[in-house]
């Protein structure tokens, strides 16, 4: 017999998991990716739970930007992103990883409350990677050449608006006529 459960975090369990990450203790970066990336091949080879796989593709998405060449991630949010794959590759925290189901139910919350903290970056994360795609052939993209493009979109936008209103204010007519 399966039963569902709803689970909702108050401000509280919030605050506890952020007093968490915020007390664990920095390592190497070069140790914490590894050991991300250790698990993350790891759990490939299991069945995990759907609400766990999208956590993960928000770790993913996370160390993508970490890691990422041209996408400088500022300290504060490396800072965040680190704490957050810290406590993900460690097995026995909160709620033990081995436990069926809800062993990973402690490291969603944990990457739900730093997503949410660097929500606007990683939005822009994911559009500049989309942008790159599309744009960087064979040469090298920049964050610069992402933000011209950008540019270029937002312009080609206002050209089409302005282009749009002004073909339509010729065929509306007016309420004055000469007959």
């Amino acid at each position: 017999m399966n039963t569902a459960y709803e689970l909702s975090i108050n401000d509280e369990v919030k605050s506890h998991f952020e007093k968490i990450l915020q007390s664990s203790r920095q390592h190497n970066e070069h140790e914490v990716i590894a050991a991300v990336k250790k698990t993350l091949d790891k759990l490939n080879r299991q069945k995990v739970e759907k609400y766990v796989e999208s956590h993960i593709e928000t770790l993913k998405t996370m160390l993508d930007m970490l890691t990422d060449n041209e996408w400088n991630l500022d300290e504060k949010d490396r800072k965040h992103v680190l704490s957050a794959m810290q406590y993900f590759t460690h097995e026995d925290d909160i709620i033990s990883d081995d436990i069926p189901v809800i062993g990973l139910l402690d490291d969603c919350i944990v990457i739900d409350i730093v997503a949410e903290k660097i929500k606007d970056e990683i939005e822009a994360f994911v559009d500049f990677r989309n942008v790159v795609k599309v744009h960087a052939r064979d040469e090298k993209f920049t964050v610069e050449d992402w933000i011209e493009a950008k540019r270029q979109d937002l312009f080609s936008r206002m050209r089409h608006r302005r282009n749009r209103r002004r073909s339509n204010s010729r065929t509306r007519g007016t309420s004055f006529s000469v007959a």
